[in-house]
């Protein structure tokens, strides 16, 4: 498998520490140099997961193959984790670039799922995430493992057409203002592009049908379920998106794993379900899991297309419909829309 490096980096580093006496006890016959090698068999689990989906039952279930298949080089990995946080061991940015955000989005999803039994702050009830929702949770996971597969062969391939730009931009040091810069426009190429298109699809009929419906199946989101698409919405919306907001901020690899580390981080936000008090996202985005639970529901299909960090292009194009939260009979919150939703 390859994995896109960095020469101008690599050629500096230290040379990678050996492993401990004890840990290449347990190895036997698989060993790990680097990350690189570690992986690509983490690719190998999830093209397993993506082709055998009656295994991969939920969150948990999936959680726990990934421990079984990886038996001894979870070991590695985590002696690696530790090298690499203490500096024994340099990974390039292209690669935490490539698979940071894959990491944040099954680690932050995965806490929402253990705060789901706070029915207090739920958006809607277990029972209607059970009964109204269109698609098995399995098949959800099996979506969304498919569509960061694709999002990683892009993201190598991303890296390695602009490898000499990224090789300059890391030669230079971006002040903050540059840096914040940088970000502020990812920001906005990235919604502009996710808001015109969410949109299309949602206009154009034939697209609805049988692309952009398949994640409206989730009609009560949850978290793990913010990247489940139709395969090509998946590319158009999420991928191209993340790629021109990469190309024409200007960022480099490094900065690109903040971005979409948070973009990844705000999305599933988005999707949780769930409104917990003290949540910053709510203090500074009007575009936030009530705001976009509007959206999934039946009466609110022609509004709030914004996504995913603000609602600037619903208000300007008259798409934007405010909300109330009330308190939900036997506990709860339930976002209700602030003015008649009339269809478009």
């Amino acid at each position: 498998m390859f994995f896109p490096q960095n020469d101008s980096i690599s050629s500096s580093r230290q040379p990678t520490k050996p492993f401990p006496k004890k840990l290449k006890s347990k190895i036997k016959h698989q060993k790990f140099s680097n990350f690189n090698e570690l992986l690509s068999r983490v690719c190998v689990f999830l093209s397993f997961s993506i082709s055998k989906p009656s295994q991969t039952l939920d969150l948990w279930s999936f959680l726990k193959r990934a421990s079984f298949l990886l038996k001894e080089e979870f070991s590695v990995y985590v002696y690696l984790s530790m090298e690499v946080m203490k500096g024994g061991i340099q990974v390039s940015d292209e690669i935490l670039g490539t698979f940071a955000p894959i990491a944040v989005y099954w680690i932050y999803s995965g806490i929402y799922v253990l705060l789901g039994s706070l029915d207090n702050y739920r958006l809607h009830t277990r029972k209607d995430e059970d009964e109204k929702n269109l698609i098995p949770k399995k098949d959800v996971i099996k979506g969304v493992l498919l569509q960061q597969a694709v999002q990683a062969i892009v993201a190598s391939l991303l890296f390695a057409v602009t490898g000499s730009d990224n090789e300059a931009a890391q030669g230079q040091q971006a002040s903050f203002i540059v840096l914040a810069r940088q970000l502020f426009v990812a920001m906005v190429v990235l919604d502009t592009w996710q808001y015109f298109m969410h949109r299309y699809m949602h206009h154009n009929k034939f697209l609805y049908r049988h692309v952009h419906s398949q994640h409206h199946r989730l009609v009560v989101p949850y978290a793990f379920g913010a990247l489940y698409n139709h395969p090509l919405e998946g590319l158009i919306l999420d991928t191209v998106g993340g790629a021109l907001a990469f190309l024409l901020s200007g960022m480099s690899p490094r900065a690109s794993i903040f971005f979409f580390s948070f973009a990844t981080i705000k999305t599933v936000d988005d999707h949780c379900g769930l409104w917990l008090p003290g949540n910053l996202f709510h203090i500074f985005f009007g575009n936030n899991s009530a705001y976009h639970d509007i959206h999934h529901q039946l009466y609110g299909t022609k509004y709030n297309f914004s996504q995913p960090f603000f609602v600037t292009w619903d208000r300007i194009l008259g798409t934007y419909m405010p909300y109330s939260l009330e308190k939900r009979t036997g506990g709860g919150f339930e976002a209700r829309p602030a003015k008649e939703c009339k269809e478009n």
